[in-house]
């Protein structure tokens, strides 16, 4: 019911929401990466379909608005909460099904209702990766010009621990390979996950070296 009311036309009403999802992804039964099927991927699932284009509008413009800054700390949380889960699935072949929020159904088609969404979990784990990455890479300069980058920091390094620890060996059992069915030997899959991590710090690096440079003469930035 929450992720249902994460409405960007409704200020008040989606940062209310936002604040209790959060509250609850930290400081109640569901933390600590409780939760998967009712909470983690119905939001990784909200913020693919939703959530993309508050982070891009941000991005693009460079007005972080209460409705960004919201969905920033959002993703902050929901990063805090679920980093095994993202670490384990970055590059799986499981195919999940998702009960789609009310909010978002006429984004699947809206001549079915009660519908649910049949989604791998690695695409719902890049979108969130992406998001995540525009928001560590916010245009101008922390402190200066935006105050959100900063508080993606602290998730990198607790990503980077789990894709460490993850067991890459073990998939959902439960879950519908579906198009993905084709037999993989654990040694490839680790490769193959690898692969995908190596990827996103390789844009990661990037994105920071990108934040670090000291501003260009004539920018009003004293030098010393």
């Amino acid at each position: 019911m929450l992720i249902s009311l994460l409405n960007p036309a409704e200020d008040l009403m989606f940062i209310a929401a936002s604040d209790a999802l959060q509250e609850i992804l930290s400081k109640s039964a569901l933390s600590d990466g409780s939760g998967t099927r009712t909470l983690t991927e119905p939001l990784l699932f909200w913020f693919d379909r939703a959530g993309t284009a508050i982070v891009r509008e941000a991005v693009s413009s460079g007005d972080i608005s209460s409705i960004a800054r919201s969905t920033c700390k959002l993703i902050m949380a929901l990063g805090d909460h679920s980093t095994s889960y993202l670490a384990a699935n970055i590059a799986s072949r499981v195919v999940t099904s998702i009960n789609v929020p009310p909010s978002l159904q006429g984004k699947i088609d809206p001549a079915v209702r009660d519908q649910r969404a049949q989604i791998p979990k690695s695409h719902l784990v890049h979108s969130f990766l992406r998001l995540m990455l525009a928001f560590t890479g916010l245009p101008g300069y922390f402190g200066i010009d935006e105050e959100e980058s900063e508080m993606t920091l602290g998730f990198w390094y607790l990503f980077q621990e789990a894709l460490w620890t993850v067991d890459y060996h073990i998939e959902d059992a439960g879950g519908d390979v579906g198009q993905f069915a084709e037999p993989v030997a654990g040694g490839d899959r680790e490769k193959e996950q690898v692969k995908v991590a190596e990827a996103v710090y390789f844009e990661l690096v990037q994105v920071l070296s990108r934040k670090v440079a000291f501003p260009p003469q004539g920018s009003g930035w004293g030098t010393g």
